[in-house]
């Protein structure tokens, strides 16, 4: 078991403190905050470890959070500017737990996990409450095969929860298959994966802001199908033998 703290300082960078406008459409704009403050994690954490199996608990106290903030411009309330302000406090617990046994030619990893957060947000007509947790799932399997070929089956999952102060409305469902077969001493690996298989890899986020909400949905092209070969020239890793070139000036000397 182990028992830890920790305080660790994050600045703004400059994108951040610039207040320089970028255009993104008639109704909204963004911008940085010259006035940002440093923001300050302080972390209390227990972890333990017994055979394949590791747990993890984490408190965590984030002074001036750094955040995205919305508000309508005071000469046209039809445009919506977002830039970064300081929260005062946010607090979360993180709690995990992962196995990764080994069973013959299986080799598993899984973990599942929360992470809760404790955040009540003035937006200038209400308190909304943040404070939904977020369920993190993760199988990640690996399969011995025929012919030195090796498997690869791999899944994750999100809940619906709270993050600082936007809401993720969607329910993330990843699942990834892979096979890797060497060729000439492993010297040659030709690869071939199915990524987001299920194609639900999307955000649908709404962030809570100064008297108004901001709902942002983002779907990419994340399914897909990747062939890779790969060669390792000089894999053993041979070195270099000969006579050293620069002796004659250091014979110099």
């Amino acid at each position: 078991m182990q028992v830890g703290y920790s305080a660790k300082t994050t600045r703004p960078n400059y994108t951040q403190l610039s207040n320089n406008i970028s255009y993104a459409n008639r109704f909204l704009r963004q911008s940085g905050n010259p006035l940002l403050r440093h923001q300050t994690d302080h972390t209390v954490s227990l972890s333990a470890v017994w055979k394949f199996v590791q747990m993890a608990l984490e408190y965590k106290d984030v002074r001036n959070a750094i955040i995205y903030w919305t508000e309508q411009l005071p000469e046209d309330e039809s445009v919506t500017m977002v830039r970064y302000k300081n929260q005062k406090s946010i607090k979360s617990m993180t709690a995990f737990i992962s196995v990764a046994p080994t069973v013959g030619w299986w080799s598993p990893q899984y973990s599942a996990g929360m992470v809760k957060q404790w955040l009540n947000l003035s937006t200038g007509n209400e308190v909304v409450r943040l404070n939904k947790p977020v369920f993190v799932v993760t199988c990640n399997n690996s399969f011995k095969l025929p012919w030195g070929m090796t498997g690869e089956l791999d899944y994750s999952f999100s809940s619906k929860g709270n993050q600082q102060n936007y809401y993720a409305g969607h329910t993330s469902n990843v699942l990834t298959v892979g096979l890797r077969k060497p060729f000439l001493h492993d010297n040659l690996a030709v690869e071939v994966f199915g990524n987001d298989l299920l194609h639900q890899n999307w955000d649908n986020a709404v962030l809570y802001s100064h008297g108004n909400t901001l709902s942002q949905v983002k779907r990419t092209a994340s399914r897909s199908l990747t062939v890779t070969l790969r060669y390792t020239f000089n894999g053993t890793n041979v070195k270099y033998k000969g006579s050293g070139a620069g002796q004659n000036e250091i014979n110099r000397f």
